[in-house]
């Protein structure tokens, strides 16, 4: 599919303006960008139609990934291929997803329980993971001391006010989990992120270099789907950081473990593998720099979108 005009419905803030994503597609053809996220929603349909007969796309990368943004019928409009592509994750997969999937060439998750949902019910669909920020997470700059050897960036998103319940899945797993790191570990633990305790929210810059002073970033999820993680495990690797993650289902056939990473299944076992890693610095950092390598080489936000133009064929 030869590709010449570009439209991306972007999902973009000031915090995380994406700008990788946004060179890889605009390797594709020439660029247009309309972002949703400070529109005004009442006129965002019109002013998108408005906006693809102007442009004449002929092909349109959207990040839609919550319902009443853009009008099913309104996407079937925009003209040539039309991609929606989500990192977002929603259990049981959202009735709109259908609905959106029914009315456009192509929609791309970061979990293939999501994608056989959609396929199943006979929508095209793919598995396309997230990229990251490999400008941002390098393993060279700067360090910082008063970082701890051990690490864990994530939101702690409470509970639903509806119910009372935990927010997602594993929300009560995250909190259990940063429980028990501060009860073994003490200092040499921190956890960073929104609404947590005795702490604070890092920016990218900050993260990256977070993540280079500690000698291992953990890495958990608040769903256990198949192909499914955060890009917080590129950010970790991509820092030169070793990462050692919660073993999801499928991470085994995106890097070799014990080569890229390692994985944990239970509190004992990664309070385990962090005793041996914090005690095995030549493994340790073997592993970290093959894990570095092997993202910067194989997993940016451009590797994604070679990958994706195989997929539109």
């Amino acid at each position: 599919m030869e590709i010449m005009k570009v439209l991306h419905i972007a999902l973009k803030t000031n915090i995380s303006p994406n700008i990788e994503l946004v060179n890889a597609l605009k390797s594709l053809g020439e660029y247009h960008e309309i972002n949703w996220m400070p529109q005004q929603r009442r006129h965002l349909n019109d002013f998108i139609l408005s906006e693809s007969k102007r442009i004449k796309p002929d092909f349109t990368f959207m990040q839609i990934q919550e319902p009443n943004i853009i009008n099913p019928e309104v996407a079937k409009q925009i003209g040539g291929f039309v991609v929606n592509w989500t990192g977002d994750v929603r259990q049981p997969t959202p009735d709109w997803y259908f609905e959106m999937g029914k009315n456009i060439d192509l929609t791309l998750f970061t979990n293939t329980h999501d994608v056989k949902a959609l396929k199943k019910a006979k929508i095209k669909a793919d598995y396309l993971q997230v990229g990251f920020s490999h400008h941002i997470y390098l393993p060279d700059g700067s360090t910082n001391k008063a970082y701890p050897p051990i690490v864990f960036m994530a939101n702690n998103y409470g509970d639903n006010p509806s119910t009372k319940k935990p927010m997602f899945p594993l929300s009560q797993e995250r909190r259990d989990m940063v429980s028990h790191l501060r009860a073994v570990f003490g200092r040499d633990f921190q956890v960073y992120g929104h609404q947590w305790s005795q702490t604070h929210w890092l920016s990218p810059e900050e993260e990256a270099i977070a993540y280079r002073s500690a000698k291992i970033g953990i890495n958990q999820n608040h769903y256990r789907l198949a192909m499914f993680s955060s890009d917080r495990l590129l950010r970790i690797m991509g820092s030169g950081t070793f990462c050692l993650s919660y073993k999801y289902p499928g991470i085994e056939k995106e890097y070799k473990i014990g080569k890229h990473l390692d994985v944990w299944e239970n509190f004992d076992d990664l309070r385990e593998k962090i005793d041996y890693y914090l005690g095995n610095d030549y493994q340790r950092t073997t592993i970290a720099r093959a894990g570095c390598e092997y993202v910067h080489k194989h997993c940016t936000w451009q590797k994604r979108i070679d990958q994706m133009k195989k997929m539109i064929r």
